[in-house]
């Protein structure tokens, strides 16, 4: 029985490890953390941290694995979720928005520092086509259902996504109000005129609150 039980402790004894990190990383910049108050933190011993990772920069990084992970489910709620498509892209911006905004952009990359900078670009980079994937499946619905026009989906979602990030970067609005302001830019352009689906070709300033179950129709109105 003991080879059946131990990978289950050995995850348990990681996730463990890994919930540890997250805390002390959101305390203190990434070079002011150390190897030893995380094992404090997780309750192990120092070596222990080594059996799972090479060192603090391999775990940073798992760590923000972690929260992509997280965000690609929440990704993947929203598209299972059955929802009109405008809705879908503004739920999935309002996602995203938070995470470049405070794990990737400029003053909260100088904040933790140069390895973090790198430890977190280095992961992005290989996880942002699944993060591109999920809108793009998004942009090809609405097409599908004749409610966006015929675009290239991929190449779509990879400018929503560079608009997502200038946005968080940008520091004024919050998360919603840039998620939304996209979304319109994305729907409308620049153009004064009506809208086929019905939405004001700029968001309102006024926003629902958060966790609000108004529809992206409201919200972009």
């Amino acid at each position: 029985m003991q080879p059946l039980v131990e990978p289950h402790r050995r995850s348990d004894r990681r996730d463990r490890i890994m919930r540890a990190a997250s805390r002390i990383f959101s305390r203190r910049p990434f070079g002011n953390a150390s190897m030893e108050e995380i094992a404090l933190e997780a309750g192990v011993g120092k070596p222990t941290l080594y059996r799972y990772f090479t060192g603090k920069d391999d775990l940073f990084a798992a760590v923000f694995s972690d929260v992509l992970d997280s965000v690609e489910e929440r990704l993947d709620s929203v598209l299972g979720a059955g929802t009109a498509p405008v809705d879908r892209l503004l739920a999935m911006a309002t996602i995203i928005v938070p995470v470049f905004r405070d794990h990737l952009v400029t003053g909260r990359l100088v904040d933790e520092g140069a390895e973090a900078d790198r430890s977190k670009r280095r992961v992005f980079r290989d996880r942002q086509a699944r993060l591109g994937a999920r809108l793009a499946q998004a942009i090809a619905d609405g097409i599908g259902r004749g409610e966006f026009r015929p675009v290239d989906p991929a190449r779509t979602a990879r400018l929503m996504l560079g608009a997502l990030w200038s946005g968080a970067a940008a520091g004024d609005g919050d998360d919603r109000t840039v998620a939304a302001e996209v979304v319109a830019l994305l729907l409308h352009g620049l153009a004064a005129v009506p809208s086929p689906h019905g939405l004001a070709a700029v968001p309102s300033p006024s926003r629902p609150p958060a966790g609000d179950p108004t529809s992206a129709r409201e919200v972009l109105a």
